[in-house]
């Protein structure tokens, strides 16, 4: 009787630890990624959303991210040299331009804004009143496609957003389609058409951009990208992010494209 309790106890210590085994092989660290901020001093109210966002998405694509505030050359040095996996900050800083030279943005988040002269009075608010009026639009942008895509029927193709503005003014268009980095908008400095003379319709937008580069030298960087832009789409797709497109001038690198295929 001893004997056969021995040995019972002994089966149940080795399948106990045959089970912790098992458990111990299927505990899975994810990977870490250490991501610096860049964020101009007016935008600090945003900073946490920004950052929540970064890190849900980064989340759900399998990775756990370290943020850290570096100054920024001490920040671009380290992205540089593959020692930090990315970089986020938002638009309209003075950073923006220099940082957007370093890698592809990813990706960027946008709302439309629709600007009118003020004394031009408007027949209806209506959304497809609205596209039946001539609108001033950058060819093969995102905006034109929407707008076409949404039935416009009236859109006056231009090269740039001076030329927008020129146009409204005029009157040969009633409406143009902008952002906040439009002159039209008098917010960031030599606005052609004046605040006095603009309105913007429609429903109130606020637009910040939010760019994520990963650094070209980091270890495993394309699939990091793909696996960040998939979890990107997938919030798109179930409404934590509307609305989203991807920056039509962004330029994949040829390790992600052949993940796509």
């Amino acid at each position: 009787m001893l004997r056969r309790w021995i040995i019972l106890v002994g089966f149940y210590i080795l399948g106990t630890g045959a089970v912790l085994a098992t458990d111990q092989k299927t505990v899975v660290t994810s990977p870490r990624l250490e991501l610096a901020c860049s964020i101009g001093a007016s935008m600090r109210p945003q900073a946490l959303l920004y950052r929540e966002i970064t890190d849900q998405m980064a989340r759900r694509a399998g990775y756990d991210v370290v943020f850290s505030e570096y100054p920024w050359v001490r920040a671009l040095s380290e992205f540089r040299a593959g020692r930090l996996a990315g970089i986020y900050c938002l638009s309209h800083i003075p950073e923006r331009e220099a940082f957007s030279h370093y890698f592809p943005v990813p990706f960027y988040s946008a709302q439309i804004s629709l600007f009118k002269i003020k004394s031009n009075p408007l027949s209806s608010d209506s959304l497809e009143d609205l596209l039946r009026q001539s609108i001033a639009v950058q060819k093969d942008s995102y905006n034109a496609n929407q707008l076409a895509a949404r039935g416009a029927t009236n859109l006056i193709y231009v090269f740039n957003d001076e030329v927008e503005c020129r146009l409204l003014r005029s009157g040969r268009v009633t409406f143009l389609i902008s952002d906040q980095v439009s002159p039209c908008s008098g917010k960031n400095g030599g606005s052609a058409t004046g605040e006095r003379d603009v309105v913007q319709v429609g429903p109130p937008v606020a637009i910040d951009h939010l760019y994520l580069g990963i650094s070209r030298a980091y270890p495993g960087q394309a699939k990091i990208m793909l696996d960040l832009q998939q979890a990107f789409m997938a919030m798109v797709r179930d409404g934590e992010l509307v609305p989203i497109y991807q920056h039509h001038n962004m330029a994949l690198p040829d390790e992600i494209k052949a993940m796509k295929k």
